[in-house]
């Protein structure tokens, strides 16, 4: 079973204005799914920002290929491995200038659109009182990510 609940991305306001950001919703259980998220999310990075990724492996990589993280992917390491101890699901979005890791562990709050009182809007409430505004491009996406994200909430 895979550890990725939903792929795709979201439009991170106020921050990316129009901008789809990539977003992995996961639940990582083992320390495979460490990696397996990791390249995920470094492929989807690479794609939407059209960043060049070092040292980006396949998951059908021997684990003696796999080189040491780069300071940039310790806190990514770190949130995926606490998520998968903790037995939550995770909400990683990779937004153009930095990454959020969004624990629904502290989730306190999901406001979906009618909520909001914009289509396709919702925002995801912390219990340390941060506000995570998102945007989808289409209805159907929207219907997708609302409805993961409640189930796992």
């Amino acid at each position: 079973m895979s550890p990725i609940i939903r792929q795709g991305n979201l439009i991170l306001r106020p921050i990316s204005k129009r901008k789809l950001c990539p977003a992995v919703l996961c639940k990582p259980t083992t320390t495979a799914d460490l990696l397996f998220i990791r390249n995920h999310l470094a492929h989807a990075e690479r794609e939407a920002f059209q960043r060049s990724v070092d040292d980006v492996w396949c998951e059908t990589a021997p684990p003696s290929v796999v080189k040491s993280a780069t300071s940039r992917e310790i806190d990514l390491y770190g949130h995926i491995a606490y998520s998968a101890v903790a037995g939550f699901p995770l909400l990683i979005v990779i937004g153009p200038t930095s990454k959020h890791f969004i624990h629904l562990a502290n989730v306190a709050a999901v406001l979906e659109e009618t909520d909001v009182g914009i289509p396709c809007h919702f925002t995801v409430l912390t219990r340390q009182r941060e506000e995570f505004k998102f945007a989808t491009s289409s209805s159907p996406e929207y219907q997708l990510w609302i409805e993961d994200l409640l189930e796992t909430f």
